[in-house]
Order: structure tokens, then sequence, then C-alpha cells
């Protein structure tokens, strides 16, 4: 994974005359913190650090193409106790939002916030591509997680 500041400075790569693909993946970070603070995790904040990281793109690097690739379903990793299967750790231990799982209208909100972004997002792409240089790519909207046999 190279930075924009690796990408600038790298001999091999002629900034004005190379064709370069970056894939932006929008991870599930914010919103698994939604949960704490919705106020300071709002669809728009988000959707408006994306547009500033594709703008910054667009500005710094000539001839790219950007792949955007929205985020998945976090509610999804979840399929709770009846369910059997065995959240990872580490989605455990770094989205708050699992804290609220037993609570059905927590969940529902967490499914409506991902949602929204999801949405946002699409409608950013659509509205803001300036030259068609853009792929965006969705995730698979609505997941079938299948548990391991021994895992849950």
């Amino acid at each position: 994974m190279l930075s924009l500041c690796d990408i600038k400075n790298t001999k091999t790569i002629n900034l004005e005359k190379d064709w370069k693909l970056v894939t932006l993946f929008i991870g599930g970070n914010d919103l698994c913190h939604y949960c704490e603070n919705p106020e300071n995790h709002s669809t728009k904040e988000s959707v408006e650090h994306i547009q500033r990281a594709l703008d910054i793109l667009y500005e710094e690097l000539p001839r790219v193409f950007v792949n955007v690739v929205e985020v998945m379903e976090l509610a999804g990793l979840y399929q709770g106790h009846g369910g059997k299967c065995a959240m990872p750790l580490v989605v455990q231990k770094n989205c708050s939002c699992f804290q609220y799982s037993q609570n059905p209208l927590a969940m529902q909100e967490l499914k409506k916030v991902n949602w929204n972004l999801q949405v946002s997002l699409h409608a950013l792409i659509l509205l803001w591509t300036p030259d068609g240089r853009l792929c965006y790519a969705p995730t698979v909207r609505t997941q079938n997680l299948v548990c391991l046999p021994g895992v849950g």
C-alpha cells in the first residue's frame, strides 16, 4: 500500500505520463463508533470526508482511475447467540455498536445508518464523477454469513 507521498516520490512512477489505479476501501471504523456518539459520526460527515479524499486524489494525481469500494453491512457480522455464530474477536473489541447487539432497536439503527452511508456514497459518486475515471464497487448488501462447523 502506497501513500500519496510515496506515489509522488517513487522514481519508477512517471507522475505525468503513467496511468495509476487507486482503490479506496471505505471501512467501518466510524460506523462502528456511531453508537457511542451519533452526532460525531453522521452519514453527512463521513461522505464529506470521502469527497475530500477523492478531491485530493484528483488534484494531486494526474491520469488516475479511482475504484471506490463501499462499506459492508456491519450488522451482518453479528448473528447473536441464537444463530450461534461467533463474532471475530477484532470486531468485538473495535466495534462498540455490538455492545448493544441484544437491543433490536440499536441494531436496527446501525442497519439504517449503514444503509444511509451506502446510499449517500453511491449518490456522491454519481454526482461527483467529473470525467468517468471513477469506478464504484458496491458490496453485497444482503449478506448471508455462514457459520463454519466447530466455530458456532
